[in-house]
């Protein structure tokens, strides 16, 4: 969960696309974009990006429906210093120091990377009510 190299996902992402076209009884080369709108369901990376800001969020919110190996996996910046930057103040995860492409790709990495992407008054909601405006949120910029 996290990040993806895009060509590893094509095919799954164009059966998506496909699957979409048929609900409609589209033409193979029309655009999704409306279907998914009308149906209001995100697309395969945005499902992913859900996933793991879901996991995120029960980070941050030191949530007990996770194994406490995942508590020290992501530290907020605010716990490792007092200053009071702007991003420490929003709320955001240290993102690890990677010296590879891999690294990139890794939760830790990811996770903290997108973290940062979820606007500030999303990150102290309930798990149900993040979940919820964060789709929302997600389908308003899907392209």
């Amino acid at each position: 969960m996290g990040k993806y190299y895009p060509s590893n996902l094509n095919k799954l992402c164009s059966l998506q696309n496909k699957c979409i076209r048929c609900t409609f009884f589209a033409d193979s080369r029309e655009s999704s974009q409306v279907f998914y709108k009308l149906l209001d369901i995100l697309k395969f990376e945005n499902i992913v990006k859900l996933s793991t800001c879901v996991l995120a969020h029960k980070i941050f919110n030191k949530s007990s429906s996770i194994p406490s190996l995942f508590h020290d996996s992501l530290r907020t910046v605010s716990s490792l210093h007092k200053y009071n930057t702007r991003y420490a103040s929003k709320g955001n995860f240290q993102r690890p120091k990677v010296r590879t492409n891999t690294g990139k790709f890794t939760f830790v990495y990811a996770a903290s990377e997108l973290w940062e992407t979820v606007p500030t008054n999303l990150k102290r909601l309930s798990i149900n009510n993040f979940k919820k405006h964060y789709k929302n949120h997600l389908l308003k910029y899907q392209s």
